[in-house]
């Protein structure tokens, strides 16, 4: 048990021996007026020191913390340390990260520091020079937006998922994933290696590659937002090269077109889970 409920289970153990004492006494009215005087002192003390709180959460700082009294002087100690303690972490992180700063503007090659989504977060002189970036105007932008050379922008992006919705493989072996959230095909060899990725399907939530690596692409979620210049549908194509020989948009069942596949004479399924619905689409 901690100190909290000891000292309150303390506190109404007293308050009702006393109450007891004074029945024979005094008198069960006064008995019990002088029990609820009690327990209203408490409840008093105890909104005392949650409003004390209350006004410190909307400015908290480990300076004016306040003291609190009773069971809220226990609990506002412990609470004490704690800032100290984050408030100390916190100064030794920034001054290894100004040493760190300090150090890579020293350098003679340029350096950017990434978060997990790619978005920049700093950057030095020489590597806001050579890309032509601004550390503190461009924080939180892609790196991607900004340097635009096709081979780093593969290289930043190659294997990297965001939602895979969708699995497939054509006769060679190669195996097809559709990255929804990157707006993307990737292509990946029997090994996992990263051979490619074909942007030109649209936003691809399902993906089907016939016997004769014909490929079908569902696109739910393209939109001026999400996928500026592509409408949703399905997309047919070659998955030899990538080159696109038909569309099929859709209009009606917007944000449900799941998945895609074709049967031999032609033919194109589609199937929706929002709209529970199922089409297929006759080869003209």
């Amino acid at each position: 048990m901690n100190s909290v409920w000891a000292r309150t289970l303390a506190v109404l153990a007293a308050t009702a021996l006393a109450g007891l004492v004074l029945w024979p006494l005094a008198g069960g009215a006064r008995a019990w007026a002088t029990v609820a005087l009690v327990l209203a002192v408490i409840v008093l003390r105890h909104a005392a020191n949650l409003a004390a709180l209350a006004a410190w959460l909307r400015r908290p700082t480990l300076r004016n913390l306040p003291e609190g009294s009773g069971i809220w002087e226990d609990v506002l100690t412990v609470l004490h340390g704690y800032l100290k303690r984050r408030d100390t972490e916190h100064a030794d992180a920034v001054r290894m990260l100004g040493r760190f700063h300090d150090a890579a503007r020293a350098l003679p090659d340029g350096v950017i520091l990434l978060d997990a989504e790619s978005r920049i977060v700093w950057a030095n002189p020489t590597a806001q020079w050579h890309f032509g970036i601004d550390a503190q105007r461009d924080a939180g932008q892609p790196v991607v937006h900004l340097v635009r050379h096709p081979d780093f922008v593969a290289y930043m992006g190659r294997g990297e998922f965001d939602q895979p919705h969708g699995i497939a493989m054509d006769s060679s072996g190669r195996i097809f994933v559709a990255d929804r959230n990157n707006n993307r095909l990737q292509i990946f060899d029997q090994d996992g290696k990263f051979l490619a990725e074909w942007r030109q399907f649209g936003r691809p939530s399902g993906v089907f590659i016939d016997k004769n690596d014909m490929i079908y692409v569902a696109d739910s979620q393209s939109s001026d937002k999400t996928n500026p210049g592509y409408k949703q549908g399905i997309r047919v194509g070659t998955a030899k090269d990538g080159q696109l020989t038909a569309y099929i948009p859709e209009t009606k069942d917007l944000g449900s077109l799941e998945a895609t596949a074709a049967d031999d004479a032609g033919n194109v399924y589609a199937g929706y889970t929002g709209a529970m619905n199922f089409k297929r689409f006759a080869r003209k």
